[in-house]
């Protein structure tokens, strides 16, 4: 997945902070990854980002994600993730952090 242009009421925020993170040469924006809830723990999640991850490890590209659920921190943490920072969502109120991973960030073992 690479970076694709956001379209809703959160972008001023993220472009602030793009704006303000160290310049990157290549950056990829992890879009929306979902696992239902009946089967989440499993390690789908996981299994479903670690292509991506081992492409931008391959490539040397930084990638970012956003996440409005307190819960996925330590999730993406274990991926190699970490939070970059904190925003509220300008139309719903909702807050939501940046998470970014270097290239060759080694994800935690679980």
């Amino acid at each position: 997945m690479r970076h694709v242009e956001l379209r809703c009421g959160c972008c001023r925020s993220l472009r602030s902070w793009s704006r303000k993170r160290p310049s990157e040469s290549a950056l990829w924006y992890l879009s929306i990854v979902a696992v239902d809830p009946a089967v989440q723990g499993q390690g789908l999640g996981s299994k479903l980002l670690e292509p991506t991850i081992a492409e931008a490890d391959r490539s040397g590209v930084t990638c970012y994600l956003e996440t409005f659920s307190q819960r996925n921190l330590s999730f993406y943490q274990r991926l190699g993730f970490a939070a970059a920072a904190r925003f509220t969502e300008p139309t719903t109120g909702a807050e939501y952090t940046v998470m970014v991973r270097r290239p060759g960030k080694s994800p935690r073992s679980r």
